[in-house]
């Protein structure tokens, strides 16, 4: 069954897909993640849809289980 979820503040369904997934993931407000996300980019040097930077926060946030399994599907990369 298909459940309409977008966590955007504004409705908004395009450039952010990464930051709706983990907060729908991980439970948190789509602010929340999106702030994290954009330090963890900015302490890599790089955005912060990268695979590896929201990979890299997966892991340091303790969510191992969604790292492992993006791991496995070949999205990330060690």
């Amino acid at each position: 069954m298909y459940i309409n979820f977008n966590e955007n503040p504004q409705g908004k369904q395009v450039g952010d897909c990464v930051i709706r997934a983990l907060s729908k993931a991980l439970g948190k407000d789509w602010e929340e993640i999106y702030i994290r996300l954009c330090l963890q980019g900015l302490i890599m040097c790089d955005m912060p849809s990268a695979n590896h930077v929201w990979g890299s926060y997966l892991r340091e946030n303790g969510s191992g289980r969604y790292y492992r399994f993006l791991y496995s599907q070949g999205f990330l990369q060690r």
